[in-house]
């Protein structure tokens, strides 16, 4: 990976890993500034010919440069910073381990094609040029299925049984800007969370008005900064899919992927292929209820949000939150409101935030 990660100082230093790929704090060569560098798999299920991984990368190669170009124009303070990215050129030739060359049947004449096609892929890196300028680790990657009858033409790379296995072609490095940590870790002080929920909702807005969902609000995916300290929001589904709610470049909404997400926060409408922003409301909701009841399980927080318009035991008289909580998880996804609705809440305006901290200073000096 030393050559991948040219343009920093190596070895990087790794923040979290799974199953399709790691990030990575790393320091710039030239700015010596750190960086957080997101790695994920490009993965392909076998059988796969010459033109569909050529496709496929090019395909990859060509989202994932629309997508980073308008993710770092996102210009907010409560949105994590996109600075460039770049795809590693397929290793699937390249591979040295024995145990993986044993599974894949490469024919002679495939490997010179294969790596023509290819090379046009190699390493690149590009920045957002008008501009003056952690993570948790993801879990998808960007994944393609090429079988003989949608694949015609080019060398069949396939296992020796014949049976479909995933193989790794390649990879997306995305360089963002580096948090101290999640929200997900974050154990403070409960009277700081205010001004961090009203930070993600002015990241949402932010993002919304730019024509974009994020698809997976949680507080793994809020990030926090020190110097000075904010909630940002990140991880704005640019690993989760090759399809998107709505593509500002084309200016017309297009169909999502099915359960794009992550379960315990998703709204109802969300297994479907036709939803936009109220799905981050949803989520904020969801998130607000674990972030102040702290259920001890699962069933506790779906309990939870079926029951919101119930007298419910897990909502008591003093749960200040429960207005709000009731406004993020209507089902009728037109009746939520937005994210600038509920930043003119009376709950967000700085009387009240005064207040709750007047309150703590008379609790813990009293």
């Amino acid at each position: 990976m030393l050559q991948q990660f040219e343009p920093f100082e190596f070895p990087a230093h790794r923040l979290g890993s799974g199953a399709f790929g790691a990030v990575y704090r790393a320091r710039h060569r030239v700015d010596q500034t750190y960086y957080a560098v997101k790695v994920v798999n490009l993965m392909m299920k076998t059988p796969i010919t010459e033109n569909a991984v050529a496709k496929f990368v090019s395909d990859v190669r060509e989202r994932i440069m629309r997508e980073v170009d308008a993710l770092s124009r996102l210009s907010h303070p409560n949105v994590l910073r996109y600075f460039s990215s770049w795809v590693d050129p397929p290793s699937l030739l390249h591979q040295k381990s024995t145990k993986l060359q044993a599974k894949i049947q490469v024919q002679p004449a495939a490997r010179k094609a294969i790596m023509n096609r290819l090379a046009e892929f190699q390493t690149q890196a590009f920045s957002d040029s008008e501009s003056d300028t952690e993570s948790e680790t993801s879990t998808t990657s960007y994944s393609c299925t090429s079988s003989a009858g949608t694949v015609t033409g080019g060398n069949v790379v396939a296992t020796t049984d014949g049976t479909p296995r995933r193989v790794k072609i390649g990879r997306v490095f995305i360089q963002t800007e580096l948090c101290s940590g999640t929200l997900e870790e974050w154990s403070g002080d409960p009277t700081i969370l205010r001004g961090y929920l009203r930070d993600i909702l002015n990241g949402l807005a932010h993002i919304h008005a730019k024509g974009f969902t994020h698809r997976d609000v949680k507080p793994a995916n809020i990030f926090l900064t020190c110097d000075p300290p904010r909630a940002v929001l990140g991880d704005l589904g640019l690993t989760a899919s090759l399809a998107t709610i709505y593509d500002p470049f084309e200016g017309h909404h297009c169909h999502a992927t099915s359960g794009a997400g992550t379960p315990r926060y998703m709204a109802p409408e969300q297994t479907g292929t036709s939803y936009g922003p109220p799905v981050d409301i949803w989520a904020f909701g969801v998130m607000l209820i674990e972030l102040t009841l702290k259920p001890k399980t699962n069933f506790e927080l779906k309990e939870a949000v079926r029951t919101i318009n119930t007298d419910a035991p897990f909502y008591g008289p003093d749960f200040e939150f429960h207005g709000l909580v009731k406004r993020c998880l209507q089902v009728d996804p037109e009746n939520r409101p937005t994210a600038q609705d509920l930043l003119r809440d009376d709950f967000f305006s700085m009387e009240a935030e005064l207040m709750s901290l007047r309150q703590r200073v008379a609790e813990l000096t009293g």
